[in-house]
């Protein structure tokens, strides 16, 4: 597929060069970015044809706002042992509460497309396995496409009060490449990289260590089922 920009002079509408039958008619037109949410070809076609460009948008976005910063990570045996990361309230996080539990990871915004369609299914996710030691920590960030915008309160209050997130949030972030969490991630699967909001989720087991990397093209049960069979390695 070629990669190549919608003309409207935005940031937000750049093209995503795709064969989609509803938007393109065949044709290779341009799909736009704004346009994505309300294409037909859904659930995981859409995603999977915008997955193809979006390294390509992530970089031209990324090459106007300045370069990712790319700095050597010490990584932590566990999960439970990294250190000097805050909360969304900008209180320290002791990860070595999480022993014990199965922890999902994520790259999150507020001002996504995708937004509410990822925070809903994440409600789902803590809603069925939450009492069975289930945890998901969002790491909101405003780098990629700048859709988190707002500070760390405004960031909580949204979460909270217009997202129905009861699961932990961490403190508001500018890139997570150099995050201990996320790093440990890339070190397991390699592509040292997160390309969109809520692009890179990592799944971690009840000894603090990671088992599987998410994305944007996963489908949803298979991400239930790494959940439910790490939960029945806790009592194996």
């Amino acid at each position: 597929m070629d990669e190549v920009r919608a003309g409207h002079g935005s940031r937000e509408v750049m093209a995503w060069s795709a064969l989609c039958p509803s938007c393109s008619n065949g044709r290779g037109i341009a799909h736009a970015a704004s346009a994505l949410p309300r294409c037909a070809w859904r659930p995981t076609q859409r995603v999977r044809h915008a997955r193809a460009n979006v390294v390509h948008m992530a970089k031209t976005l990324r090459g106007e706002y300045g370069p990712t910063a790319y700095t050597k990570v010490e990584l932590p045996d566990s999960l439970h042992d990294v250190k000097g990361l805050r909360d969304i309230q900008a209180k320290p996080f002791d990860f070595a509460a999480l022993k014990g539990k199965v922890v999902l990871i994520v790259n999150t915004a507020t001002e996504d497309k995708f937004s509410n369609e990822w925070f809903s299914f994440f409600n789902e996710l803590y809603d069925a396995y939450g009492a069975r030691g289930f945890e998901i920590i969002a790491f909101p960030s405003n780098w990629y496409g700048q859709r988190e915008s707002g500070s760390p309160q405004h960031v909580e209050d949204t979460m909270r009060n217009e997202y129905n997130v009861k699961f932990k949030i961490m403190w508001k972030q500018i890139d997570l490449v150099t995050s201990q969490p996320f790093n440990m991630g890339f070190a397991a699967f390699g592509e040292p990289e997160i390309l969109w909001n809520f692009e890179t989720q990592l799944l971690f087991d009840h000894k603090g260590l990671p088992i599987n990397r998410f994305d944007l093209t996963t489908p949803r049960d298979e991400i239930r089922r790494a959940i439910e069979d790490a939960l029945k390695a806790v009592k194996a």
